[in-house]
């Protein structure tokens, strides 16, 4: 995996077989793989290949949804333990590694899409996405919802879709569960 991370070369080399062997493959092993460190390494390629390569990888069918449903589900690999979270620094939680790693690949994502104009692509996977994490009853869909709309925020510039997005946050303020209030407030903050 890590000789497959994307340069221009290697994604020349692969992008006939993206679509039909290699992203099946990636995701496979992004979602399932028993070491943590080999799902992480299968993402990290992805994303190589989406900043190597952004207008090819748009036009991939399913790229686009497969890595956002790879990172939502990292995006949910949650501590359950409130008090050992809260006694935790930000730079020490390793268990939430997942997490992190769902956040910077979502933004590499937006990133590398809205600088070669992919970006409302990008955003027409999202928004189910996100309405899915929001709808849903586990304080894990909120956070992960929330870490969507922060990681993306900078790249939306409909006011409509800025509306929207803070009122979904702003709705999360109030809620029963620690993490999620956390999450709304850092949201905001972005």
């Amino acid at each position: 995996l890590q000789s497959m991370e994307g340069t221009a070369n290697s994604i020349d080399f692969f992008k006939d077989a993206v679509a039909s062997g290699l992203m099946p493959l990636l995701t496979t092993l992004a979602k399932s793989h028993k070491q943590d460190d080999t799902r992480r390494l299968a993402l990290e390629v992805i994303a190589s290949f989406i900043e190597g390569k952004p207008k090819a990888m748009s036009k991939v069918p399913g790229f686009i949804e497969q890595t956002v449903n790879i990172c939502v589900q990292f995006l949910m690999e949650l501590n359950d333990d409130v008090e050992e979270w809260a006694a935790e620094d930000d730079d020490e939680a390793e268990d939430e590694d997942m997490f992190t790693n769902g956040k910077e690949v979502i933004d590499r994502l937006s990133g590398a899409m809205a600088k070669a104009e992919k970006f409302p692509q990008v955003m027409e996977v999202l928004k189910p996405a996100i309405a899915t994490l929001f709808q849903g009853t586990n304080w894990k869909q909120s956070v992960a919802g929330m870490a969507l709309i922060s990681q993306i925020a900078e790249y939306v510039d409909d006011d409509v879709t800025i509306t929207q997005m803070i009122a979904a946050i702003h709705a999360q303020l109030g809620a029963s569960h620690v993490r999620v209030r956390h999450a709304a407030w850092s949201a905001l903050a972005q």
